[in-house]
């Protein structure tokens, strides 16, 4: 397992959200920009997911937050 942050296996994979504000698509939380980000329009249970492609060892994962931000969140991984 690689140490926290020197791959990003997220990197440009395929994503999808419940919803997004305009102009914050949800592959803007991905594209290695930390001036850009996936922004959810407004409300309760919003949900982001990426696909990494294929089976992963995922070591740890790296939320960057910015002023806005969730109270609580789920992190949930499947194969």
């Amino acid at each position: 397992v690689e140490p926290c942050g020197s791959v990003n296996q997220a990197l440009n994979k395929a994503v999808k959200s419940s919803t997004y504000a305009t102009g914050y698509h949800p592959a803007k939380a991905v594209d290695g920009n930390y001036s850009s980000y996936w922004k959810s329009a407004r409300g309760n249970s919003q949900w982001w997911r990426v696909d990494l492609g294929a089976v992963q060892s995922i070591g740890c994962i790296r939320l960057t937050w910015g002023s806005e931000y969730g109270q609580s969140f789920k992190i949930q991984v499947s194969d």
